[in-house]
């Protein structure tokens, strides 16, 4: 098949950072909610700190039973956001209220908010002007790869802005200090994470900010996102990101039956199984264990599908082999570092494959989300004279060496639907997006019979002996070399005992750091 003339090959690298974390925001027709019914599972109880494999056993029915959800109605809030720079939330802080805008991030758990001046701040929160802050004395600091940022950690009321009688207190970490954190001209001013207690820092203590809401007003711990990704405003023709979170619930308005689920495995970050990938309906064929090394979770503050190295190369190697295109894309337009660009709305979508990834439905059943090329191949801003006459694209699958993550590129296909109360991720066609007739359109199907042993799908299932023996031979080791070092970890103490001040410093081994979830 021809396509509709050779695509312009951009050999530049791209000057800027692509940091599209998390923010979601949409112009909602209506705030009228239907159907506001939460599928609710029965519930088991969830050893949290349990961080080993699981059995097909454990796996809950997925027959949905429709019951009345709490008093509360569902709220809707709109979410907005720059290409590259994420999906944001206007958030009310303090009393008198202050606006500032979050980045709404699946893969975190700290609601932080710039407190001083900074150069890429438009505004902050200015904690002498709020008549019900306080302090806790604390101090934590989150690190990454590259950058970091510290805060006084202290309660206050914090509400959406839409909705400003939704009030609770909560914790929020003033930023008094931080490098490399925020981005020049993205309009957030913070960030707010989503995810559980047991990855908030400085530790599990500190309750995130929708846990105090559902406490507060007995909502049901159920919350739902729909991306819709970039939109191009008609008259001045710049790109924006568009979505809507809805807070206690479901909204039927926003997705296209069937909405099928599938389990959290373990309470941290929101961690699924995938079964398989395909790519036009030929399988990767890998152990699926490959697909889940380290975890495999989903996280709206990451832009790119993320894969394990072996899991990467295989699907890419399948997408090159089903390109239609009459000239290959350079080999580094594969590995994100270049741009492909082709005439201004001649984007030959047809020449890309779609691609299929398999998740745990049931302990015998998969479902499949079927993904776009318009998805994994993300459209840039605007940023140059020679973009106006061109669509310019990235490549949005990336190599990952922390586990897999189903990021924006992934969501903004799908509303879905985080079920805490049922330990559930629920996925559904979108009602919002715009997408090619040349190519499929996202769609969820399901559920589909699986033939194999799912709970070989796990990343720690096979490696539990093995790991137990490491374990013991690095216990071993351990207590002769703390034998010998005891002085010097004695003398340490004290003077750490000296020195000491209501302080937390924090790894970055469960939080991802922020380059790995761009």
């Amino acid at each position: 098949m021809m396509g509709p003339g050779p695509a312009t090959l951009m050999g530049r690298h791209l000057n800027r950072r692509l940091v599209i974390r998390f923010i979601v925001s949409s112009f909602l027709l209506s705030k009228t909610c239907v159907g506001h019914n939460v599928f609710k599972l029965p519930l088991h109880s969830a050893v949290v700190e349990s961080q080993g494999s699981f059995a097909a056993s454990d796996f809950i029915s997925l027959e949905a039973t429709e019951e009345a959800m709490s008093s509360t109605p569902v709220q809707h809030s709109r979410l907005r956001g720059q290409p590259g720079q994420g999906y944001y939330l206007v958030i009310n802080i303090g009393t008198p209220p202050q606006k500032l805008n979050v980045l709404i991030d699946t893969g975190s758990s700290n609601l932080a908010v710039g407190a001083v001046p900074h150069e890429f701040l438009s505004k902050y929160f200015h904690m002498n002007l709020s008549t019900t802050l306080e302090e806790s004395g604390d101090v934590v600091v989150v690190p990454y790869t590259q950058g970091m940022w510290e805060g006084k950690l202290v309660h206050d009321l914090v509400s959406p802005a839409e909705q400003p009688e939704l009030s609770s207190r909560t914790y929020l970490a003033c930023i008094t200090n931080s490098s490399e954190f925020f981005v020049n001209g993205s309009n957030w001013h913070g960030i707010l994470g989503l995810g559980y207690a047991n990855i908030a820092r400085p530790n599990r203590e500190v309750t995130p900010y929708f846990d105090s809401l559902v406490a507060t007003w007995n909502i049901s711990n159920v919350f739902s996102m729909q991306l819709c990704g970039s939109q191009e405003d008609n008259v001045t023709q710049e790109l924006s990101l568009v979505g809507t979170l809805v807070l206690g619930g479901i909204d039927s308005l926003l997705f296209e039956q069937p909405l099928l689920y599938t389990p959290i495995t373990r309470e941290w970050y929101y961690e699924v199984v995938i079964t398989d990938i395909a790519v036009s309906g030929v399988r990767v064929d890998l152990s699926c264990d490959w697909y889940n090394k380290d975890r495999t979770i989903v996280d709206s503050g990451t832009t790119n599908l993320r894969l394990p190295q072996k899991v990467f190369s295989a699907v890419v190697a399948l997408i090159q082999s089903k390109y239609l295109g009459t000239i290959e894309p350079p080999a580094d337009f594969w590995e994100g570092k270049k741009v492909l660009c082709w005439p201004r709305y001649n984007t030959p979508w047809f020449q890309f494959p779609t691609l299929s990834i398999s998740l745990i439905h049931t302990s015998n059943t998969t479902m499949n989300l079927h993904i776009s090329p318009q998805q994994y191949i993300r459209r840039l801003e605007r940023e140059e004279d020679s973009f106006l006459e061109e669509d310019c694209y990235k490549f949005s699958i990336v190599r990952s060496d922390t586990g897999a993550v189903l990021g924006a590129v992934v969501m903004e296909g799908f509303y879905v639907v985080f079920d805490r109360e049922s330990k559930l991720v629920g996925f559904a066609k979108s009602t919002c997006g715009s997408w090619d007739s040349t190519v499929l359109e996202p769609h969820v199907t399901g559920p589909h019979f699986y033939s194999g042993d799912i709970s070989k799908c796990s990343s720690s299932n096979g490696n539990d002996v093995n790991m137990a023996m490491l374990i013991g031979v690095y216990a071993l080791g351990s207590v002769f070399l703390l034998f010998l070092l005891l002085p010097a970890i004695s003398w340490l103490l004290q003077a750490y005992q000296r020195h000491v001040s209501r302080r937390h410093a924090d790894e970055s081994t469960l939080l991802p750091p922020i380059q790995q979830r761009r």
